[in-house]
């Protein structure tokens, strides 16, 4: 086991889409100190595939005030050996090296605040924003949520249940858009690639005009991203309420 690293042993694993799962893993008493997470962090798996030592990231998707076991949650990735071992060989009762949570793409909850987070997310980019939901909807009971959430398609919705489930228990504090490239005849949701237009409406729809009350927070494909942001910038939302999450380097 490489250093930095320890074991965990897998607890649960759910299927979320066709091609995502999402992974609980247990600590040990002796380590729970180590692997208290907060909302928004990520942590490093560690396997030898085939031979080779393989290390990924992958953010956590469970609140840290609902449950103290951390869940990180896996889209597999065309040629991605680390999210095709999670997908399909990883069992449960399994143990998988890890390395404590890390990453400052993070809420920690004020009861007295006040405030409304506007999380736009894309594809497997939902993983640290669902955990940043229900820890503010669970914490910061005078705060808002709002999410956008971009996928090719309803079969591509990441955690659709827990989002459903959100909506309905805190359906005066949490609002979810939901935008499909290819939707089904049925979808009466927003459709098509998100642009800047798009992006500017949706952000004062939803602030009332004044975009620079809320604090933003993106995670999701790289273009996603600095599309987003760009917009934010370009109507005048301060940078230090822009918080962006990277997966992958940026090009």
């Amino acid at each position: 086991m490489p250093n930095g690293f320890y074991k965990l042993k897998v607890d649960k694993i759910t299927r979320e889409t066709p091609d995502a799962v999402s992974i609980r893993l247990l600590v040990p008493p002796p380590l729970k100190g180590m692997f208290a997470y907060k909302a928004g962090q990520y942590l490093t798996l560690h396997s030898m595939i085939n031979g080779e030592d393989v290390r990924r990231s992958y953010s956590v998707c469970s609140s840290p005030y609902e449950d103290e076991m951390p869940t990180v949650a896996v889209k597999q990735v065309l040629d991605g050996r680390m999210s095709t071992f999670l997908n399909t060989q990883l069992q449960e009762g399994q143990l998988i090296d890890a390395m404590p949570p890390m990453g400052n793409f993070i809420v920690e909850p004020d009861a007295a605040r006040s405030n409304h987070y506007i999380l736009f997310g894309g594809g497997s980019g939902i993983t640290p924003l669902i955990s940043i939901a229900k820890t503010v909807l669970g914490k910061e009971p005078n705060s808002t949520v709002s999410l956008v959430y971009a996928n090719k398609d309803e079969q591509s919705i990441i955690f659709k249940h827990d989002i459903e489930t959100l909506t309905q228990d805190h359906s005066e504090r949490f609002k979810v858009i939901h935008i499909l490239d290819f939707p089904d005849e049925n979808w009466t949701g927003l459709t098509g690639m998100l642009n800047s237009m798009k992006v500017t409406q949706l952000v004062n729809s939803l602030t009332d005009n004044k975009p620079g009350n809320a604090d933003y927070y993106i995670c999701g494909p790289t273009g996603l991203m600095q599309l987003v942001e760009s917009t934010l910038e370009g109507i005048h939302v301060a940078p230090n309420r822009i918080h962006l999450e990277y997966f992958t380097a940026v090009t």
